[in-house]
């Protein structure tokens, strides 16, 4: 009797695997290796033909005849239109699935191999003749991942962006011999506050020693950005420290050399020698081809409170602020020449404009009280009042020590990185400890079909050189 039952036990395992292998393998015959594919349907109208995508197979019709259907062999899971090559005339993206992980053909290397005949997704594109119908252009092996949405984008040469299953995104352009993957996202590395004290001066190995241990992680980003706390000067009458500094063009010159691209220049000391520091500082950083925010020349008659920075295809707006300068006030003659926290409204209107501008908005903000290692209520509030505006990633000086960083939601639901202070960079030692350690922020944007997004964001901590 027991051996009877377990018998029983055993047919009634071994009929349940069957069973569930016969629905796995259903299910792989009906969605290629893997479950999940998004089966669309839609009809494009072109030139008075119709391109018909339904039931996993592309159709063109011209008055209701069939002109070109594509291969019974082929499951297709969408179909796009873009001139990818700039001819003048739109082709077909098919992103589809077939037996086999070669396209057309199987490459000369491979030819004695055999062939894998499971089912891999692919993308192909063909031109539509005046004959109405479809000829091969280019061919993909393999993707090598399960997309799970393509689109074009708008731009004047169409870039296809591809998103898989796990949410990551790639950028294609036509290339003369077909589609080739081009930089999708941008990276950027910010560190805190530069600030070149008397003892600094003083030393006579020079400024390049300062920044030599940053230049890799420079290097491997595509912005490299910092708070320049002193403006330069190109008198060495005028060269100083604290209180009121003024850096040679020598330590500019080592910013460039190591890499800095993108320099904040509103901060309490922006006005330490007036306007002269000012105009050399913008002559000095536009001459290098580095990107300086927060002040304007003298000369300059409208303000312009935001730069916008173009990379891999994404688009920054980025602002800069101080709360104060020390006393030194020059806006009854140049209202522009330092840009200063606005009123809520206006604050408001300026990012709004900046959002409008570009796909990222990016604030520098010099605010806060000094040796404080939180955040108070100004800072917290002016970071909300950014972040309803749509600002994307805020950055904060002034402190001298490093202050919490975190991602709050702004009114319409967006995410804001902000950052409310990096601490020291490069400085004498202040009178507190914390002052000695700083940090460096790493954070990545990425473009993909919905737009651009905060990709990773990282903050690790670092000594103060000086």
């Amino acid at each position: 009797m027991k051996n009877n039952k377990t018998k029983k036990v055993i047919v009634i395992t071994a009929a349940v695997m069957i069973l569930m292998a016969v629905v796995v393998f259903i299910i792989i015959s009906l969605c290629g290796r893997y479950p999940g594919v998004g089966w669309r349907e839609k009809d494009i109208e072109q030139n008075g033909r119709v391109i018909r995508l339904k039931n996993k197979r592309v159709i063109i019709e011209v008055n209701g005849k069939t002109t070109w259907m594509s291969s019974k062999d082929y499951k297709v899971e969408d179909l796009l239109m873009s001139d990818i090559d700039g001819d003048g005339t739109e082709e077909m993206t098919l992103l589809l699935w077939k037996k086999g992980k070669y396209g057309q053909s199987k490459p000369l290397w491979e030819k004695d191999k055999e062939e894998d005949k499971s089912w891999s997704q692919h993308i192909f594109i063909y031109e539509v003749n005046e004959k109405d119908e479809a000829v091969s252009k280019w061919f993909a092996s393999d993707l090598g991942m399960q997309v799970k949405r393509m689109a074009y984008t708008e731009d004047k040469r169409p870039v296809l962006l591809i998103e898989d299953i796990n949410g990551n995104n790639s950028a294609w352009i036509w290339a003369s011999w077909g589609m080739t993957n081009i930089e999708n996202s941008v990276s950027f590395v910010v560190y805190g506050d530069n600030i070149i004290h008397k003892e600094m001066l003083e030393n006579a190995a020079g400024y390049d020693r300062l920044y030599e241990d940053v230049k890799k992680d420079i290097s491997e980003a595509d912005i490299a950005a910092l708070n320049a706390e002193t403006v330069l000067v190109d008198k060495e009458s005028a060269i100083s420290g604290y209180p009121q500094f003024g850096s040679p063009i020598a330590v500019g010159e080592a910013l460039r050399d190591a890499g800095f691209s993108l320099i904040c220049c509103a901060n309490n000391h922006a006005m330490d020698k007036g306007i002269y520091g000012i105009n050399t500082t913008a002559d000095f950083y536009e001459a290098n081809n580095m990107t300086y925010v927060g002040i304007q020349r003298s000369s300059e008659e409208e303000y312009v409170p935001y730069k916008v920075i173009n990379c891999h295809g994404i688009s920054f707006a980025v602002f800069a602020y101080t709360e104060h300068t020390n006393g030194f006030d020059a806006r009854d003659k140049y209202p522009y020449v330092v840009h200063f926290f606005p009123e809520e409204e206006k604050l408001r209107e300026e990012i709004e404009k900046g959002k409008e501008a570009a796909d990222v908005v990016l604030v520098f903000a010099h605010w806060g009280e000094e040796y404080e290692a939180e955040s108070n209520e100004y800072q917290r509030r002016t970071a909300q009042i950014l972040a309803d505006a749509g600002a994307d990633v805020v950055i904060g000086s002034h402190p001298h020590v490093m202050q919490e960083t975190e991602v709050i939601k702004g009114e319409k639901g967006n995410d804001t990185l902000v950052c409310y202070s990096l601490g020291n960079f490069r400085a004498m030692p202040g009178k507190d400890e914390r002052s000695k350690t700083g940090c460096r922020l790493n954070f990545i944007f990425e473009r993909g079909i919905d737009g651009v997004s905060l990709k990773t964001y990282e903050t690790k901590e670092i000594p103060v050189l000086h």
